[in-house]
């Protein structure tokens, strides 16, 4: 098998990776093409563009990487065209990946979208685009199944790799010891900004 993969966000990346090892353990001669980062690199993915370098957010950051956008949308949409594969993958990333997915479609391939974008919180109306340019939805979460479900979109519930990271890890004792010591042991709440850089630098600032 043959698919064409692509995702923004340094988290998509991380997520993107552990999907192509967990296709590989099972079909290990799959090859995988198109846009990601390192993490998918070293998966095994011919990494086309290091695209976790255009993670950004807002209007403005978007405008000023228009014509990157443009270019590497070219290469897809001419590569989806010209070679054969049996499925795109979509990683989150919709403002580009929908231009993705529109390319696959017209091209006939098969859309399979992993960790679909959160529109059931900031734009339900994008479900008629999901319905239209998405073979099939791959939920992380029950809920999601069960929304895009309602909302006429094929969906399957594969589970959060989140969940699997951290039952594969142990908690930091030494910093838990020192924080129970200084804030008492009260509950844990978490602040995270995301993976984009300029979140994070943000927040840093």
């Amino acid at each position: 098998m043959r698919f064409f993969i692509s995702a923004g966000e340094p988290s998509g990346d991380i997520h993107a990776a552990g999907l192509i090892e967990k296709i590989r353990e099972h079909a290990p001669d799959t090859e995988f093409v198109g846009f990601g980062g390192p993490k998918m690199k070293e998966a095994g993915c011919q990494v086309l563009y290091d695209l976790t370098k255009l993670a950004v957010m807002w209007f403005f950051q978007a405008l000023t990487n228009y014509l990157k956008f443009r270019r590497l949308l070219k290469k897809a949409e001419y590569i989806l065209s010209t070679e054969q594969f049996d499925a795109v993958i979509l990683v989150d990333y919709p403002g580009f990946n929908w231009h993705i997915a529109h390319a696959a479609k017209e091209n006939d391939i098969p859309v399979y979208y992993f960790m679909p974008p959160q529109v059931w919180a900031w734009a339900q109306r994008r479900v008629k685009k999901m319905r239209k340019l998405v073979n099939t939805v791959l939920a992380p979460l029950p809920f999601e199944y069960r929304w895009f479900n309602y909302y006429g979109c094929k969906t399957v519930y594969t589970g959060h790799p989140f969940f699997e990271e951290i039952r594969s890890k142990e908690p930091d004792a030494e910093f838990l010891e020192a924080f129970y010591k200084k804030y008492g042991n009260g509950p844990i709440l978490t602040v995270l900004p995301g993976s984009r850089y300029q979140e994070v630098k943000a927040n840093l600032d």
